[in-house]
């Protein structure tokens, strides 16, 4: 998975793709 700092504000759509 690509990993993006954890203090950023995600979208669901980010979030689902980060956490696959």
């Amino acid at each position: 998975a690509v990993k993006r700092m954890k203090s950023s504000p995600l979208s669901p759509e980010e979030k689902a793709y980060i956490d696959q």
